[in-house]
């Protein structure tokens, strides 16, 4: 008997939705969000007159998050980049949700903590052009963590 998937799990890559901890809405328009990438280092080392390097998992490093949408002048999150260049220290929680296809439910979410940006680049402005003014923010997380739609950390079994 052939392994079938229903059709109604298909998750779109393009039905997510941002927020971010102490903005007032969710911010809506984004088109594209990079990858949520980590990696781990690998210590290595030799026992006397061990043969063969040893290794082991070390630190954990999560990669910058890039989001871009059609600048719509909601300001919120370039308030936000003023008060990082500034000097003043502004780390928030930003979560990054997977929408089912009817947009109101959630199947999981990836949590950047102590995020803030680290660079916001204005829309490029081209007279001879028909496209769209993209605004970019890029984020810097000290960790992140996967939600699942119910709110439970992902192998972990603690509720949010």
């Amino acid at each position: 008997m052939a392994f079938q998937i229903p059709t109604n799990t298909f998750i779109g890559s393009y039905n997510f939705v941002v927020h971010v901890l102490g903005m007032e809405h969710a911010l809506s328009g984004f088109q594209k969000c990079s990858a949520i990438k980590s990696k781990v280092e690998t210590i290595t080392w030799k026992n006397g007159t061990d043969q063969f390097i040893r290794k082991a998992p070390g630190r954990c490093e999560w990669e910058d998050v890039t989001l871009e949408r059609v600048y719509s002048r909601q300001d919120e999150l370039h308030k936000w980049w003023e008060r990082i260049i500034m000097g003043e220290i502004d780390r928030r929680s930003v979560s990054i949700s997977f929408m089912r296809q009817n947009n109101t439910s959630e199947v999981m979410r990836y949590v950047l903590l102590s995020a803030f940006p680290t660079s916001f680049e204005l829309p490029e402005l081209d007279a001879t052009s028909g496209n769209a003014a993209i605004e970019k923010i890029t984020l810097s997380a000290e960790r992140v963590i996967h939600l699942d739609g119910e709110g439970y950390i992902l192998g972990g079994g603690m509720k949010n």
